[in-house]
């Protein structure tokens, strides 16, 4: 996974909610945005409330401030949900194989 240092998303746009690294990575959910947005400036908007800035970040590639959540708190997507910045998408995923095999199945 790579950062990128636009954060910029625009209305209309579908995108993929991750998180987690290697085998804790997991898609969240696929969402559409409902207008344009800054992802980063929602961010910090949403830890004013939400997330302290990590003193030792446990992962240094991503670009900006890494906030960790306040016990109890709201997670980011959860608030940019909450807030009318995304819709969820329903979606299906089509898995093609897997070791060199092509199968299929849906869920």
């Amino acid at each position: 996974m790579t950062a990128t240092k636009s954060f910029l998303i625009t209305k209309g746009e579908i995108f993929t909610l991750t998180e987690g690294e290697h085998s804790d990575y997991r898609i969240l959910s696929t969402v559409r945005a409902l207008k344009d947005f800054d992802v980063d400036k929602l961010r910090a908007q949403w830890a004013k409330d939400h997330a302290n800035i990590a003193d030792e970040p446990i992962m240094d590639k991503f670009v900006g401030a890494v906030y960790r959540k306040k016990t109890g708190s709201m997670k980011f997507p959860d608030w940019l949900l909450d807030n009318k910045f995304i819709e969820p998408v329903k979606h299906r995923e089509l898995h093609t194989g897997s070791y060199g095999e092509t199968a299929l199945s849906f869920s």
